[in-house]
């Protein structure tokens, strides 16, 4: 399978034996699949396409359901995807992913592939497949900035995309141990001032505004 393929859809409506609910499964191939992440909406705004992870290739891809004909599309073909990583821009257009040591988006119409960072010589996640080690990203409701965690050496960072702009900057910088003692605060938000990594040239004193809401992070400058 290639990028561009369409499958058939293997969808199946049936009720749960426990509960009498109606539910809709979406693939039948017997291999893994996945949504974006636990709180990372699978569809856009309008539901024209439900996006998903699926390792059938024998390595993970992203896909999208047709909501349309019920039809699966593959969207990349890349052997470096960060499967957690991937979130599609509520408007329905494209689907923001990391892969190998850079940032990518795909137009979910063309298929076309463009990148919009490259981070170097970089670990990108810490190991294991915990927290931060899922490399999982965030992007504002207006698809304008996307947030992306880097491992670099042994600091974690957060950086900022402007996705139209393809310009990016460290905006949080943090050691392991910074992490562990970090407390947050009672309140639903605050202001800190953003740590300037060593010759990134940032402001010391900007002020990032940091909203807290459940497991979610949003920053925004």
């Amino acid at each position: 399978m290639t990028k561009g393929t369409r499958s058939p859809r293997e969808d199946r409506v049936f009720r749960d034996e426990r509960t009498g609910r109606r539910m809709r499964q979406i693939t039948s191939h017997p291999s893994t699949h996945h949504h974006p992440f636990f709180f990372v909406a699978a569809y856009d705004t309008a539901m024209k396409r439900l996006n998903f992870v699926s390792y059938r290739t024998g390595m993970p891809q992203i896909f999208f359901e047709d909501r349309g004909d019920g039809s699966l599309v593959q969207v990349t073909d890349r052997p470096d995807l960060a499967d957690w990583s991937i979130i599609p821009s509520l408007d329905g257009r494209y689907i923001y992913y990391t892969a190998g040591t850079g940032a990518w988006r795909t137009d979910l119409d063309t298929l076309v592939e463009d990148q919009l960072a490259a981070f170097g010589d970089v670990e990108m996640r810490e190991k294991g497949m915990v927290g931060a080690a899922m490399g999982t990203t965030a992007l504002s409701a207006n698809g304008r900035w996307w947030a992306v965690p880097v491992k670099m050496g042994k600091f974690s960072r957060f950086v900022l995309i402007d996705t139209e702009k393809k310009t990016s900057r460290v905006f949080w910088s943090a050691t392991p141990s910074d992490i562990r003692n970090f407390v947050p605060p009672t309140t639903t938000s605050f202001s800190m001032p953003a740590p300037s990594p060593t010759g990134s040239g940032l402001p010391t004193a900007q002020a990032i505004r940091v909203v807290f809401t459940s497991a979610r992070i949003a920053c925004s400058g």
